[in-house]
């Protein structure tokens, strides 16, 4: 395995990880819909579908400018699911682990998309 095979395979399985956020968002777009109670709560579930599929393609396209919108999408995340993991910590003792899970991947996805971006354009194909 080449060097640069490795890191397409980093990128792939970073793609799958977005895709895998995308279906969870897509999960809990549906049952926001089927809960009136929580029909709040669908629409940014929805534009999370396109916003992690978007992320799925560029992590698979690899455009140097990637930075970018992964830098925004990270930002985001940080602070809401750092949010979310640091008050279901706080007020009831118990770990959001998806949370925790987009955390851990955030940190990840920066350092391939900082990478990509140093990389002359024939070692990013």
């Amino acid at each position: 395995m080449t060097f640069d095979r490795s890191h397409a395979r980093v990128f792939a399985g970073l793609a799958a990880g977005a895709a895998l956020a995308a279906a969870y968002h897509l999960g809990a777009f549906g049952l926001a819909c089927a809960y009136s109670h929580l029909h709040a709560a669908a629409w940014r579930h929805l534009v999370f579908v396109g916003i992690d599929a978007a992320l799925c393609l560029l992590l698979l396209w690899r455009p140097r400018w990637l930075i970018v919108p992964v830098t925004i999408v990270a930002a985001q995340a940080f602070w809401s699911h750092g949010r979310g993991l640091w008050l279901a910590w706080h007020c009831t003792r118990q770990v959001d682990w998806i949370s925790l899970a987009v955390l851990l991947y955030l940190p990840a996805l920066l350092a391939a998309a900082l990478w990509n971006a140093w990389q002359p354009e024939n070692k990013r194909t």
